[in-house]
C-alpha cells in the first residue's frame, strides 16, 4: 500500500481476509509506505493477529491521535500540514518539506497524473499541480476493478 492519503475514514482499511474459520488469509512480506494519515481515535487498519510480516516505512500522521491497528500504534512520523482548497474544492496538503519521503518511491505519478520525483511527497498528491483533478472511481483505486 503506497502513496495514499487516508483522512478520517469511517471504515477501517482491511488487510487479510478476516479472522473467521476458513477466511484466514494474512499478508506475507507486505509493505505499507509513504502514506499520509489523518484520523480520529478510530482503528485505521485491521489485520490478522500478527503484524510482523508487514513493514511500515516512511508513513506520516497529521492528527493528534496516532493511527493504530489492534491497539498498536502504526509507525508514523508526526507532521504538521496546511490544507489548501484547490479549484475543484478538494483539500490538499500545501508544499511541506516535512512530507518529503526519505525513501525512493516506485510510484511514478500522483493522483492528478503529475510526475513524481524519485523522493516524492508522502501521500497521494505531489503539491503544486497546475491541473488538479477531482478523483473519481475511474481515476483512482485498483487497476484490476
Amino acid at each position: 500500500m503506497l502513496n495514499n492519503t487516508v483522512i478520517d475514514c469511517y471504515s477501517s482499511l482491511e488487510i487479510g481476509a478476516g479472522e473467521k474459520p476458513g477466511r484466514q488469509v494474512y499478508p506475507v512480506n507486505s509493505l505499507i509506505a509513504q502514506n499520509l494519515f489523518s484520523t480520529t481515535n478510530r482503528e485505521i487498519l485491521r489485520t490478522g493477529p500478527d503484524l510482523s510480516s508487514i513493514r511500515f516505512v516512511d508513513n506520516a500522521n497529521v492528527s493528534e491521535a496516532l493511527p493504530h491497528a489492534k491497539d498498536k500504534p502504526l509507525k508514523c512520523r508526526q507532521v504538521k500540514v496546511t490544507w489548501q482548497r484547490d479549484p475543484t474544492g478538494l483539500l490538499r496538503p500545501d508544499a511541506n518539506e516535512g512530507l518529503r519521503s526519505s525513501v525512493a518511491s516506485s510510484v511514478m505519478e500522483d493522483i492528478d497524473g503529475d510526475p513524481r520525483p524519485q523522493y516524492s511527497t508522502i501521500g497521494c498528491d505531489e503539491p503544486g499541480s497546475q491541473n488538479p483533478m477531482f478523483p473519481t472511481k475511474q481515476t483512482v483505486g485498483p487497476q484490476w476493478k
